[in-house]
């Protein structure tokens, strides 16, 4: 049975989670979900196109990873941010967090760049 959209929320929570995935931290996810806002890791950098990646953000328009409190860019390699790149563009819509997808946790360049970056290897 296929239910109407008003009473099939999970599309609205997804696109909720996603448009604030860099200033809210999921904490249980039953038949309610639960979330807990924190500062926005962005806040302060001037750009609109900011995302968080481990224990940095990353700058689209300038193509930089920063620390968001001391704001220092981590040195990275042109190859080094196009991982960084398709890393953030495998986030699908609800999740919050940055980790390697399981098809490239045997690349030792994604492992090392991850392990830089503080990410997580995906659940099985």
């Amino acid at each position: 049975m296929i239910l109407p959209p008003e009473l099939r929320p999970q599309e609205s929570i997804d696109f909720f989670i996603t448009t604030y995935r860099d200033e809210v931290e999921v904490v249980d996810v039953a038949f309610q979900l639960i979330i807990r806002k924190h500062a926005r890791l962005c806040a302060g950098f001037d750009t609109r196109y900011c995302g968080p990646i481990g224990r940095y953000v990353y700058l689209w328009d300038k193509r930089e990873v920063r620390h968001p409190e001391t704001r220092d860019v981590l040195p990275l390699s042109p190859a080094e941010l196009e991982i960084v790149e398709k890393l953030l563009r495998s986030v699908g819509p609800g999740e919050v967090r940055v980790s390697v997808p399981k098809e490239l946790e045997g690349d030792p360049r994604v492992a090392a760049l991850a392990s830089r970056l503080g990410l997580a290897s995906q659940a099985p």
